[in-house]
């Protein structure tokens, strides 16, 4: 707790975080718009502070997130994003300059969200898996990168070797080089690429027993999974969607469906009392664990 504290202190200018302090226990994302309250998310429920928050504020804040040297952040900001310390991502929102198409800067920063990591250490223990391709089927925030770095750190920490692909860095949380979340300690990360140029990177020289990657859905990421996994390496990814139902009714997903290539179907729901783990499903389609 003391880290999300003085990570917060360390970004935010002194007015906000006295605006923000003492909701911080719970906060999951902290978000700053100009001349509007500022507002923050906790797990099952949004606080409107009330309090306004000024763009000498924001500037202030962005100031802080890029060190005062918005260049040595450029390629994180034409994603819209940075990556602080502990793993944190910060939205940006503002006048975005485009070259060609080709996004080159964001200026006048209208808009922050703070995105706060938190570990659930151990989550994916009650359905008790220990290898074989995986698919983690969830609606957005219902952390379904939470459960799939506990998986990753577990196994790792278990002995295998996994080549991470951290598109978004997302994950890792990785912060000059080095990983703010537990990965677990015989991970390799590749971050800020492409999911095909990180699948062909860790099958030519990490030479895993598993691969990792959040949120698969092009033909190029379909195309990267099956070279994985004739090539002897498991994969651990995730996707978005509500349901298998609603897995199976798209194109690509339902011939790997077909196909039998995933060993294990993970569907995840949003219920704070029971916990978002819903069902297990085996390459057969089976229903073989639910939550009750």
């Amino acid at each position: 707790m003391k880290d999300i504290y003085d990570n917060i202190k360390k970004y935010l200018c002194d007015s906000l975080y006295k605006a923000v302090k003492k909701y911080i226990g719970d906060a999951t994302e902290i978000r700053l718009r100009g001349d509007k309250p500022l507002f923050i998310k906790c797990r099952n429920k949004e606080i409107n502070t009330g309090y306004i928050v000024s763009y000498n504020e924001i500037n202030e804040t962005f100031s802080r997130l890029v060190e005062f040297s918005p260049y040595a952040y450029k390629e994180e900001l034409v994603n819209g994003y940075v990556t602080i310390e502990n793993g944190w991502r910060v939205g940006i929102c503002g006048t975005v300059i485009e070259e060609k198409g080709i996004v080159r800067n964001i200026k006048d920063i209208s808009s922050l969200n703070i995105r706060i990591a938190r570990e659930i250490k151990d989550c994916s223990k009650c359905i008790g898996l220990d290898s074989g391709n995986i698919i983690i089927i969830s609606p957005p925030a219902c952390g379904k990168t939470t459960l799939l770095r506990d998986i990753v750190r577990r196994w790792s920490d278990g002995g295998r070797t996994i080549a991470l692909i951290d598109e978004r860095n997302e994950i890792s949380g990785t912060y000059r080089g080095k990983a703010g979340l537990d990965i677990g300690k015989r991970t390799d990360v590749i971050v800020n690429s492409s999911k095909e140029n990180g699948f062909n990177i860790a099958l030519r020289a990490f030479a895993p027993d598993v691969i990792a990657v959040d949120e698969i859905g092009s033909e190029g990421d379909f195309k990267a999974v099956r070279q994985a996994m004739v090539s002897g390496v498991e994969v651990l990814c995730t996707v978005h969607s509500t349901d298998l139902d609603e897995l199976k009714s798209r194109a690509c997903f339902s011939e790997i469906i077909a196909e039998r290539l995933f060993d294990y179907y993970i569907v995840l729901r949003k219920d704070i009392e029971r916990g978002n783990i819903f069902k297990l499903y085996n390459k057969e389609l089976i229903n073989i664990w639910q939550e009750k």
